[in-house]
């Protein structure tokens, strides 16, 4: 990994990856849909680029950080005849988070979007699927009464599009906070809209798993906790 100050206010950091082995197993697909996987002395590999460009403005208390990211893996198979095939998957992923750090006024924000592209394609087929995700960060800190009263809004949604899933997540949710002397007492509200169920795949070296997940409904949390010391 490598970090290079450019200016008094950015810097960029780069890191590289390669690993590759050769025991990987063996996935056998036959009729019956069951996948079977085999130990084997099959060779994988696989890539990674990871970067970030961190950045203070100055007349604007804002820090800014992208993220350009590429990973990609490659494995090989066999198929009952014998013969060896590759498989091979890549990955693109862009975050930016945005974070303000003002001092003379009682809120701050982070925003972090991000992108996720997924390619899967192997020797077999000439076609390729494809697995788009793009994801919605938003949390804040708004203090009232000099620190009396904190108040933590936030809300997270990922939208899913691949292989005919269309999906979406959201969870919107908040936390008070109320620090009293050696008191301290909260009240944590979750999953206001109610959003239980959605859809995740998983992508692995040499197959792709559809998931349908369920979360926690909507709930609430009141809390009093004392601090000996």
């Amino acid at each position: 990994m490598v970090g290079t100050p450019t200016t008094a206010n950015t810097r960029i950091s780069v890191a590289f990856l390669y690993g590759q082995i050769q025991n990987g197993d063996r996935f056998l697909l036959p009729q019956n849909n069951l996948l079977y996987i085999s130990q084997d002395q099959l060779s994988s590999e696989y890539l990674l680029f990871s970067s970030s460009v961190e950045t203070s403005l100055k007349k604007f208390p804002l820090d800014l950080v992208l993220e350009p990211e590429y990973m990609v893996n490659k494995t090989e198979n066999r198929l009952p005849t014998g013969e060896d095939y590759s498989i091979q998957t890549k990955r693109y992923l862009l975050g930016l988070k945005v974070t303000t750090d003002f001092e003379e006024t009682p809120f701050n924000v982070v925003l972090y979007p991000k992108y996720s592209a997924f390619i899967f394609q192997n020797d077999l087929s000439e076609t390729q699927n494809r697995q788009d995700m793009a994801s919605l960060d938003v949390s804040l800190r708004v203090q009232f009464f000099k620190d009396k009263l904190l108040f933590f809004p936030k809300l997270r949604t990922v939208h899913f599009i691949g292989n005919g899933i269309n999906s979406t997540f959201t969870n919107i949710g908040f936390k008070l906070e109320a620090p009293i002397s050696k008191w301290y007492c909260f009240l944590r509200v979750e999953n206001i809209l109610n959003d239980t169920v959605f859809v995740r795949q998983f992508i692995y070296p040499t197959y792709f798993v559809n998931e349908q997940s369920s979360v926690f409904g909507r709930y609430f949390q009141v809390g009093i906790e004392y601090k000996w010391k």
